[in-house]
């Protein structure tokens, strides 16, 4: 195991911790190609159009694009979102999986376009623990999805559903600890790996989204999130840092697999879950 290192000591109302804003990768550069923090977490590991940094109204961002594929890539990171609550990243999906829905699993449709993914370290009592928050192509918004397998548990939060908005800019804001709280009647442990993900195979469509920038906030919200457009012009997409620098601040942690494999379909306390292990 890789030694990581915590940012919770530093982080204070109003600090920030960049998970990343693309803005140091030169346009065009395939992001799984030259050694960095980015590694692939997916089953499939060679992607027809690999995840490209590319220029989008002006600013650089991240683009994942499949076709009948599964992509999830990840940055390790150590981090107690019982500090640094608040989740932000800006979103614009281009192309969703046609037939794609959260809920629907056991038909293997369980496709989203994008996935933002929050896991946690196992703990002495739990089993490592994941959210993703997804925009998905038919399930409504608000619907929570609680996956078990033998490695993890987790829940993929439906934020935004539909064609409504594809191709447009969107900056999500969610309270991480209180949805953490809300699905798993429990205390968060260490946040240890981020993933962002888009899925085509299970309905052998098509999908592409681009991703701007992500990053954790130490400050209350007054709910569980909120959705706003995005406009780059207002607000540039780049490194919001406190101090110290939120570079230095992100460790390097163990290599995770966080996919599991397969499962079965029950209601718990108004939740949709899966029981069983779960493919991906």
């Amino acid at each position: 195991m890789l030694l990581t290192l915590s940012v919770s000591a530093w982080a204070v109302q109003g600090d920030i911790v960049s998970v990343d804003d693309w803005a140091d990768y030169p346009v065009g550069e395939r992001l799984l190609s030259v050694p960095g923090p980015w590694k692939v977490y997916s089953s499939m590991k060679v992607f027809k159009d690999p995840p490209t940094v590319v220029v989008d109204e002006a600013q650089r961002v991240l683009r994942l694009k499949t076709d009948h594929e599964t992509m999830a890539i990840g940055r390790a990171m150590h981090l107690d979102v019982m500090i640094l609550r608040t989740l932000t990243w800006e979103w614009k999906p281009l192309v969703l999986p046609v037939g794609g829905d959260v809920r629907a699993y056991a038909a293997q449709r369980n496709d989203q376009a994008a996935r933002v993914v929050l896991w946690f370290d196992a703990s002495l009592f739990t089993e490592r623990r994941a959210i993703g928050y997804v925009w998905d192509s038919n399930a409504p918004v608000g619907t929570i999805v609680r996956q078990t397998g033998p490695q993890a548990e987790r829940a993929l939060v439906v934020v935004r559903s539909g064609p409504r908005g594809v191709g447009a800019w969107h900056r999500e804001t969610r309270h991480v600890y209180q949805d953490y709280r809300h699905i798993f009647d429990d205390e968060p442990a260490p946040l240890v790996l981020v993933t962002l993900e888009s899925h085509s195979d299970d309905v052998a469509s098509e999908s592409a989204v681009l991703f701007g920038r992500v990053r954790f906030e130490a400050r209350q919200r007054a709910s569980g999130g909120d959705s706003e457009p995005c406009e780059f012009h207002r607000e540039r997409v780049g490194a919001s840092r406190g101090s110290p620098d939120a570079s230095s601040r992100l460790g390097v942690a163990r290599e995770l697999s966080p996919y599991p494999h397969s499962s079965t379909i029950q209601k718990v306390d108004g939740l949709m879950r899966l029981g069983g292990p779960f493919r991906r």
